[in-house]
């Protein structure tokens, strides 16, 4: 850019030098090299669109967790081991039936890089975020968190979370948890986020349920009650539409375990084989409102039993449950 006036007031009549033309035809050179490259950069430097970094099969990944639970293994529990990661590890965790794996003992006031959304990726978008209070006081004790502020504190890390999720630019402004200027990825596969759901059976957890979850997992609640619970919560205030349908998940096994967890015989939870009595029972489920559940089936002792009972109820009993 010229510091003084040209001498030519109308100065685009003139004629264009040469130096300048150089720089005319590099500008526009480097411009299409640079436009051509961009889609080169995506493979030489191992970058993919929708905001991944780097690809990796789920075969690596189990891999990477298991190299992880050995790493930082302290002890073993039922035959699954119990890790302890020192402040700031990357967390790994395999998302399976009812069980996240390994088992994490991690320390208060601690910060932790868990890799969750990433699991949602691995499985194609099939993953669920299930949440509970807790009840057991003497775990909060134990941990030196306030027992009666459970909830106000459960309600808090959900949002964070969502905010996670969710946000391109995550800020987050509460009494337990707060950050600003973070970045999270990968984001969840699934759109909006991640499917929450949530155990309990108070109208504590219904509220929270109606604000952020899109899924109910009763415990102590009596089935013949499960519609005017679902109810209360669909019609709730704080009730919308999280991009998921809204889903209630009971297990029949729940029918024989009471307050504190204490067992007790019930025939609606037996293990059965039976054609009718399972078809029977499952449809009552639905009846109520019940969208997932386990079936009672028997145990067996093998991989191959286990493939032909899923086989068989695949075939036999799945069609007749509407």
């Amino acid at each position: 850019m010229a510091i003084t006036p040209p001498k030519e007031r109308i100065w685009w009549n003139e004629p264009i030098e040469k130096i300048e033309l150089i720089w005319i035809v590099i500008a526009f050179l480097w411009g299409l090299f640079m436009f051509s490259f961009m889609i080169a950069w995506h493979f030489i430097g191992q970058q993919n669109l929708n905001k991944e970094a780097y690809r990796i099969a789920p075969s690596n990944y189990e891999a990477k967790v298991e190299e992880f639970a050995k790493k930082f293994k302290v002890r073993d529990e039922k035959g699954v081991p119990v890790v302890k990661p020192p402040a700031g590890t990357d967390v790994y965790l395999l998302g399976r039936l009812w069980q996240w794996w390994p088992i994490l003992e991690l320390e208060k006031g601690t910060s932790y890089r868990i890799h969750i959304s990433t699991i949602d990726w691995m499985s194609g978008g099939r993953l669920i975020a299930a949440f509970g209070v807790g009840w057991l006081k003497d775990e909060f004790d134990l941990l030196g968190v306030p027992f009666h502020e459970r909830g106000k504190m459960a309600d808090e890390y959900i949002a964070a979370i969502i905010e996670l999720w969710t946000s391109e630019s995550p800020t987050f402004e509460g009494k337990y948890v707060s950050f600003k200027d973070v970045l999270f990825a990968p984001k969840p596969a699934q759109k909006p986020h991640i499917p929450v759901w949530m155990g309990g059976d108070v109208d504590a957890v219904f509220n929270r349920i109606a604000k952020y979850g899109s899924g109910w997992i009763p415990f102590l609640t009596p089935p013949e009650k499960f519609p005017e619970k679902i109810e209360y919560i669909t019609t709730h205030p704080d009730y919308t539409d999280k991009g998921h349908p809204f889903e209630v998940s009971f297990s029949l096994a729940s029918l024989s375990v009471g307050e504190g967890h204490v067992h007790f015989d019930n025939p609606l939870a037996e293990l059965t084989k039976d054609r009718q009595q399972l078809i029977d029972k499952l449809n009552w489920l639905k009846g109520l409102g019940v969208t997932c559940t386990n079936a009672p089936l028997p145990f067996v002792n093998s991989l191959d039993e286990h493939l032909d009972l899923a086989q068989w109820f695949i075939e036999e009993i799945a069609p007749l449950v509407r």
